[in-house]
């Protein structure tokens, strides 16, 4: 079985090459194309994507060899390049805003 966490990997060492050095990648991996609602991208490099989907009900959420935050459901699999020191720096941050918001959950 390809490791998810290796295919990450080089696709990272791509993006580095590019410049991009410190951004995180991601890939969606679909059981089949009847599960994407949409993708929308334009010629223009500058323009946003946008890539909608149903991951279905979600049978397992984990991070992989402590570098890869990946959710698993019935219809494919998410995966984002982000160590466990990353993602709960961001959580706690989240946590504690959310905490000290008078105004109760304003986005």
């Amino acid at each position: 079985m390809r490791s998810p966490y290796l295919h990450l990997r080089r696709c990272y060492s791509r993006v580095e090459g590019m410049g991009r050095i410190g951004e995180h990648s991601f890939s969606i991996e679909m059981r089949s194309k009847r599960y994407l609602n949409q993708i929308s991208m334009s010629d223009r490099g500058r323009d946003p994507v946008l890539i909608e989907g149903f991951l279905g009900d979600i049978e397992n959420v984990s991070l992989v060899e402590d570098v890869m935050f990946e959710i698993n459901g019935v219809n494919g699999v998410l995966r984002v390049d982000i160590t466990n020191d990353e993602l709960m720096k961001l959580l706690s941050r989240k946590a504690s805003n959310k905490s000290g918001d008078s105004e109760g959950g304003k986005c």
